[in-house]
Formats: structure tokens, sequence, C-alpha cells
């Protein structure tokens, strides 16, 4: 039986590691193309070590000329500082410079106007969007809110071309430990189930979770699909296969990918 055309993952398992919390997004774009969600998470998003840094840069935000988010962890934190410190975002003068819609949408929810949104969502794509747009950087003030993990590629570039910039933690990414029977249960998934990674930590702690044996067994039917280039490195570097890469590097290319790999994943032994 063919599936309508408008659920190209009917019955596909597909596996999304994200944070517990950031599962729910993405969970309903591919339910909406009738995949079988299985969400095993293998990351959590927890408050940083020491917040210090990032409250005393709230309580002088005013004197910041871009405040820059590259992850909409980043803009949650950012957030509930701001609500502690009592700060209005109508207050802050700063342009507001982002990668991708979905950390736009969420500075726009949280009050701010994001005035940069690179057309392809990493900071290569950033830097390339603030040097076409002509921003001054040189003698300008950036507050860059960020995960432990965070490149230094970004940071490194602004202050190569004079800007003052302030790093501050405002989450970091530890492993999840999942329970045995989620484990098992993901290794019985039938069929040719897809694997959606997020991010390079997702990666990394999915391979130390399932172990080497577990893991190369896993692999030879499991299909893997990164949101970005970066994810895709940790996968080849881990010896795993990258079977589609989201175009643009996004949720919703995240879902396209996994969408496009529907039908050969269906055709390779998943029932009807």
């Amino acid at each position: 039986m063919t599936p309508p055309v408008d659920q190209p993952l009917r019955d596909v398992p597909v596996v999304i590691t994200r944070a517990r919390a950031q599962a729910d997004e993405l969970a309903d774009r591919l339910g909406a193309l009738g995949a079988r969600i299985v969400v095993f998470p293998t990351i959590k998003i927890v408050p940083p070590e020491d917040d210090s840094p990032l409250f005393d840069a709230v309580g002088h935000l005013a004197a910041y000329d871009y405040l820059v988010l590259t992850s909409a962890n980043g803009v949650d934190a950012l957030r509930d500082v701001m609500q502690q410190a009592g700060v209005d975002p109508a207050t802050v003068p700063a342009k507001v410079c982002v990668v991708g819609p979905t950390t736009a949408r969420r500075m726009e929810d949280v009050g701010f106007r994001v005035d940069v949104v690179p057309d392809h969502f990493h900071a290569s794509a950033l830097i390339a969007k603030i040097e076409a747009m002509d921003l001054p950087v040189a003698g300008k003030r950036f507050l860059l809110p960020r995960g432990d993990l965070a490149r230094p590629l970004l940071a490194k570039w602004l202050r190569d071309a004079g800007a003052r910039v302030d790093e501050a933690d405002a989450y970091r990414n530890v492993p999840e430990v999942p329970p045995p029977d989620a484990v098992e249960e993901l290794l019985a998934l039938p069929g040719r189930p897809i694997v959606t990674m997020t991010s390079s930590s997702a990666v990394d702690n999915f391979v130390a979770i399932l172990g080497p044996e577990r893991l190369a067994e896993f692999a030879m039917r499991a299909r893997f699909v990164s949101i970005g280039p970066s994810t895709s490195k940790t996968l080849r570097d881990h010896g795993l296969t990258v079977d589609a890469q989201a175009d643009p590097h996004s949720l919703q290319g995240l879902v396209d990918a996994c969408a496009g790999l529907g039908d050969g994943v269906r055709a390779e032994g998943l029932s009807s």
C-alpha cells in the first residue's frame, strides 16, 4: 500500500535525541508526516555553574550595541535573568542578531525586535550576513549569551574585527542517562529507523550511551540525519554514515531531510 503523499514517514520510527524539554516541536512536525516518534534524549539543558556573568551583563544591557543569540536555549536563559533582574526589553537599545528562525521567534516572543537573521543557520553565515549588511563592528560592544560548548568562531571573528565582546555562559549541555529499558527499546526498533541529530554533543552522548558493539549493530540498519555540517562531521568522526543533512540547517530543514528518506526507509523492510 502506497503511503499518502503528505505522510512520507508513515509508520517509520524516527528517533529524537534532543533534550526532552526541546523535543515537542520536532516531534509534532515529524508526527504530522506519519512518523512513529521515539524520544530518546541524550542531553539535558541545565543552568551554568556560575550565572553571575550573565546577571552582570543583564544589569548593563543598555551599554551593549548588539545582542547575539545562537540558540533558543540562550534566549530562554536571557529571558529568565531579565525577568529576575526586572529589565524590560523595551529599554534595551541594542540590535539583535540571531542564528535561525526559531531563535528569532523566541526573541520576538520575549519582546525584542530582531535585526539580523542569516540565510543559512550557522555562525559563519551570521558573520557573512553582518558583513553583507555592512554593520559597524569595530569599537562596538557585543553580548553573547551562550552554552558551555559554544564554538569560538563568532566571538573570535568579532574580536578580530575590533569589537568588544562579552561572553556569558547561559546554560550547560550535560549528558542524559536513559534507563536501560529505553536503550533496549531503541535497539529493538523495527525496520530502518531514522535517528535525528541536532548537535555534536547529542552525537557524542548517543555514541557513549550505546557503546561500540551495540552502536555498530544498530548503525548497520539505522539512518542518521544531521541538522548541519558540524553535526555531520561529528557523526563521521564516530564512523557513522550521514544519510541526509538538513538544508537549510533548521528544524524544518531536518524534517524535510527525514521526509526525503522516508520512502527509501520503508522500501528497505518496514511494513506498510
